[in-house]
C-alpha cells in the first residue's frame, strides 16, 4: 500500500536527517512521490543484482520516460532522490566500489516507453 503524504513527507524529513545520501532543496516530496509511482512502470524488482547499469543510468531512464511522455513540467530528479524512491520500493542497493552510483536487484522492462 503506498505511503500517505504526510508519511512520505516524514519520511523524506527523516532521511535529510539520518542518511548518507546527499539530498538537496529541490529533493521535494513531490518528486520523491512521482518516482514511487513511475518506477514500477519502467522496472521490476529481481532476485540478482543487474551490474549492467547504475542508478545513475537508471534515474536517465525515468527522467526520458518523464520527457518523452510528458508527465509534469520538470523530469529532473537527483540520483539520491531516485535511490530513496527505489529503496523506498524495496530494491536492494549495493554501492559500486569507488562511486558514488549504485546497483539494484532491477529488471528493466523493455515496454516502458509509449
Amino acid at each position: 500500500m503506498p505511503m500517505t503524504q504526510e508519511e512520505l513527507e516524514i519520511k523524506l524529513f527523516d532521511l535529510r536527517q539520518n542518511t548518507s545520501l546527499t539530498l538537496h532543496e529541490t529533493d521535494t516530496i513531490d518528486n520523491l512521490t512521482r518516482a514511487v509511482h513511475e518506477i514500477p512502470l519502467l522496472f521490476k524488482i529481481r532476485k540478482t543484482w543487474n551490474t549492467q547499469r547504475s542508478s545513475y543510468s537508471l534515474k536517465h531512464d525515468l527522467e526520458y520516460f518523464r520527457k518523452k511522455n510528458k508527465l509534469y513540467g520538470n523530469a529532473y530528479i537527483t540520483g539520491s532522490l531516485f535511490t530513496i524512491a527505489m529503496i523506498e520500493l524495496g530494491y536492494d542497493k549495493r554501492q559500486i566500489q569507488n562511486d558514488p552510483n549504485y546497483y539494484f536487484n532491477v529488471k528493466i522492462l523493455k515496454n516502458y516507453i509509449n
